[in-house]
């Protein structure tokens, strides 16, 4: 499956949450907005990327996975937000199931059924 789309939009501890990541398989290609002249945070960037590689290092798998979009705003898109969002899409793309993202002493973290806390 390739390229792969996850949305994380939910309300948790009191205020809202929104992130959608779009990543593929392959190597670094540049970031873009949902809409042209979407800005794109460094932070959301560092979140995608660090999901896409909590993903790979969860599932074992060897081949490169890039973020290709990100969308969010600025009130309610938190790195945290991005980070599971973009590993949910990663999961996608390696077609790895079971995952899921669960908001965590004020935080996104991801949870296997397997297992407790990331």
């Amino acid at each position: 499956m390739n390229p792969c789309t996850y949305t994380l939009r939910r309300a948790c501890g009191g205020k809202s949450h929104f992130a959608r990541v779009t990543v593929a398989l392959g190597n670094e290609v540049p970031i873009v907005g949902d809409k042209p002249g979407d800005y794109v945070f460094a932070e959301w960037i560092a979140g995608a990327k660090s999901g896409i590689d909590f993903a790979i290092r969860a599932t074992h798998f060897d081949s490169p996975i890039s973020v290709t979009c990100i969308a969010g705003h600025a009130a309610d898109t938190f790195e945290d937000t991005v980070r599971c969002a973009a590993a949910m899409a990663a999961f996608g793309v390696i077609e790895a199931e079971g995952w899921r993202p669960d908001y965590v002493g004020g935080q996104w973290v991801l949870i296997h059924p397997e297992e407790t806390e990331e």
